[in-house]
């Protein structure tokens, strides 16, 4: 396509009166809230709150994280769909709340390709099964304990940080595979879960491996497996499940979204600040010591999460999976 002079001049005006709309559209936001659908404590609040200051800084305005924990996360989900459309709102959440729990939950009503933008991905979530001081200490493989389990039929429970999360549904892959027909139980998110599996409340549970981290390092708890399609660099000598013999792979990423409506004059300044937080060497090493891989910027993030989203709806239809919202 050739550009023309006229062509130039008019792109060029109109970028300027963007530019100078902004501080504008800045004031009347207000506070950029980061939303988190978990308690405090777990990863996706960690981020959000270390996105806090860089974000500020950029911004020129107050950051503030918010915490709405429910429904596996997808309350702070649907708020992309009834809250603001100004950039003062973005989610900070596991993808999955976005690209599968809308095909596993009946009625769930926001809907990834008009309600939500996937704005930028943050980092890998590692996901593992963890065995607690419930289940005997000399079990340290996968294999003997779903062998105590099956052998226990009145300790066959398994702890998940919310319904329709991505460990929900390795849980649910899991149970099906070893036919435990476990219950599932679900809490607010990873914090208050290990708190849980670590007295006992829980033998075993399904959730984030960056979560985990400091508490297998204390050797509190045990990791049996991942249910990923590689191993860790942070803990290199735990299978995955399918080294195991256990078929099944189950991914996520931690992501930063945005109301999809949202006009991109209000939104430049906000995904700028987001990018520039995420790309500083504090971030890293933040990730690092949470044991989370950060994520390398990807051209069409959002076509990725349509992606991703129609592999959730094959693997939801192919196992007959529904539930209640």
């Amino acid at each position: 396509m050739k550009l023309t002079r006229r062509a130039f001049t008019i792109g060029g005006a109109a970028m300027a009166a963007a530019s100078t709309a902004l501080p504008a559209l800045a004031q009347s936001r207000g506070a950029v809230r980061l939303v988190v659908g978990f308690a405090p404590g777990g990863p996706a609040d960690v981020i959000a709150r270390a996105l806090v200051e860089p974000m500020k800084t950029s911004l020129g305005g107050p950051v503030i994280v918010e915490n709405r924990p429910g429904a596996g996360g997808r309350i702070a989900m649907d708020l992309l769909r009834t809250g603001p459309k100004d950039g003062s709102l973005l989610v900070v959440s596991p993808a999955s709340i976005a690209t599968m729990a809308p095909h596993l939950f009946k009625g769930v009503p926001y809907d990834l390709a008009r309600d939500v933008l996937p704005l930028a991905p943050i980092a890998r979530l590692d996901l593992g099964l963890y065995a607690g001081p419930a289940v005997p200490a000399n079990l340290r493989t996968l294999p003997e304990v779903v062998k105590w389990l099956q052998d226990n039929p009145a300790k066959r429970s398994c702890g998940i940080p919310g319904a329709g999360s991505t460990p929900h549904l390795a849980a649910m892959l899991m149970g099906r595979l070893t036919k435990l027909d476990w219950q599932l139980i679900p809490y607010q998110g990873d914090a208050p879960a290990f708190l849980a599996l670590l007295g006992g409340e829980i033998p075993v549970y399904s959730g984030s491996l960056a979560g985990g981290m400091e508490h297998l390092r204390a050797g509190k708890l045990r990791l049996l497996a991942l249910p990923s399609g590689e191993r860790s660099s942070f803990v290199p000598d735990v299978p995955t499940a399918t080294q195991l013999g256990y078929d099944m792979v189950v991914e996520d990423r931690h992501t930063v979204f945005a109301p999809r409506q949202t006009p991109e004059v209000a939104l430049a300044p906000v995904r700028q600040a987001v990018t520039q937080a995420l790309a500083a060497p504090e971030m890293g090493e933040m990730l690092q010591r949470m044991s989370l891989q950060r994520s390398t910027p990807v051209s069409d993030f959002s076509g990725l999460m349509a992606a991703e989203s129609e592999r959730w709806s094959r693997a939801v239809k192919t196992l007959n999976l529904s539930m209640e919202g």
